[in-house]
């Protein structure tokens, strides 16, 4: 690692696959926000649009750091 930049090779594959998850995640969640503009116009069905892109965004973040988890072999209690 040098400074607080971390470089590719310095990452295991669990952590790149977690973090390439995450910015998958990030994109959909955004074309989902954008795809909600339309949904904007009534002020019911915009909210509801844009919390379902920000459940999704929750949901499908964790299951990234799970993923991981899983990945690096690491056990959580249930």
């Amino acid at each position: 690692m040098k400074g607080n930049v971390v470089q590719v090779e310095d990452m295991n594959n669990c952590e790149r696959i977690r973090r390439n998850c995450i910015i998958m995640v990030g994109a959909t969640a955004t074309a989902a926000h954008v795809a909600c503009v339309a949904a904007d116009l009534t002020v019911l069905l915009g909210a509801v649009c844009h919390g379902a892109a920000i459940a999704y965004q929750l949901a499908a973040g964790d299951n990234c750091n799970a993923a991981a988890q899983d990945c690096n072999g690491v056990v959580t209690a249930e």
